[in-house]
C-alpha cells in the first residue's frame, strides 16, 4: 500500500523526494482532503477490480492497473493533483469494500500503517459499516503502525523469555542483552546475556559496545546500546507481560 501511495505522489508531482517517514503518504493525504470540497464520502473513485490472487495466503487480491490508467488520464486532462489524490482515496475505500464482501465475513479488523491516515480510515470505516453493513474494529489503545507491531513483538519476546528457562530457543525479536564478553573478530562476536539465557550476538552495527554494556538485539546483531535502567525496566515488562493471564493466551 505504501508504494501505491508513492506512485500517486509521483505522478501527480506532489512529492518526489521524502526527507521524512510517512512524508510521501502525508502528501497524499493532505492533498485529498483539499480536494474533497464537493464531499469525499459520495466521491467516484478510481476504479480497481478484485481479481484471483497468485498467493497462496490469499485468494483474492485488488488489481490497481485500472486505477493508474484512470489516474494518468487525468493527468493528461489537466485535472488538479488535489482532485486525483481524493479520487485515489475514494477509490481504495471502495476497492477495501468489495475485498471484504469477497472474503464473505461479517466483521473487518483496520489495521497497518495506512490507517494512521485519518481520511482513509474515515473513508473506509464509513462504506464499510453504513454502505455495506460490517462491523468494524479499529485501534483504540494501540498505534496500527511499527508500534503497534513492537507491542507484539513485546508480548512474543516475553513469552520466549519464559520458554527459554525451560529449553532452547531462537530469539529474533529485539530485546535488550549485557554484553558478557567479546571476540575480536570480523562480526565482533559477543556472548550476550537475556536475563540469564545466553546467545551469540555480532556487535558488528555497535562498534562502540563494550562488556558490560546493555545492546538491542534483532535478529543477533546488537543495533543499539542503551542504558542499565532502560534495559532492566524493559526486560521487567517482557517478565511482567509473560505473567499475565493475556500472554499466556497466546503461548504456542
Amino acid at each position: 500500500m505504501g508504494r501505491l501511495f508513492d506512485a500517486v505522489a509521483s505522478l501527480t508531482g506532489l512529492c518526489s523526494q521524502a526527507s521524512f517517514e510517512g512524508q510521501v503518504a502525508m502528501a497524499v493525504q493532505f492533498a485529498a482532503e483539499r480536494g474533497a470540497d464537493e464531499g469525499i464520502m459520495s466521491m467516484e473513485g478510481y476504479p480497481m477490480d478484485v481479481v484471483l490472487s497468485d498467493s497462496p495466503d490469499t485468494k483474492r487480491m485488488a488489481d490497481w492497473r485500472p486505477m493508474i490508467n484512470a489516474l494518468l488520464d487525468d493527468l493528461r486532462r489537466g485535472t488538479n493533483p488535489d482532485k486525483i489524490a481524493a479520487r485515489f482515496h475514494a477509490g481504495l475505500a471502495t476497492a477495501t469494500v468489495s475485498l471484504a464482501q469477497e472474503a464473505g465475513l461479517p466483521r473487518v479488523v483496520m489495521t497497518g500503517g495506512y490507517f494512521q491516515n485519518r481520511l482513509l480510515l474515515s473513508l473506509v470505516r464509513q462504506r464499510l459499516e453504513n454502505n455495506a453493513g460490517f462491523t468494524v474494529y479499529g485501534h483504540a489503545l494501540v498505534p496500527p503502525n511499527d508500534g503497534g507491531l513492537s507491542l507484539g513483538q513485546a508480548v512474543v519476546a516475553s513469552n520466549q523469555l519464559m520458554v527459554s528457562r525451560e529449553g532452547a530457543h531462537k530469539m529474533c525479536l529485539a530485546v535488550p542483552g549485557q554484553v558478557l564478553n567479546i571476540e575480536e573478530d570480523t562480526l565482533r562476536t559477543a556472548t550476550v546475556s537475556f536475563g540469564g539465557v545466553t546467545k551469540s550476538v555480532s556487535l558488528a552495527l555497535v562498534p562502540e559496545a563494550k562488556v558490560g554494556d546493555y545492546v538491542i538485539v534483532h535478529v543477533g546483531f546488537a543495533i543499539s546500546r542503551l542504558d542499565e535502567e532502560a534495559a532492566r525496566r524493559t526486560l521487567q515488562t517482557y517478565t511482567d507481560l509473560a505473567a499475565s493471564d493475556s500472554t499466556r493466551r497466546f503461548k504456542p
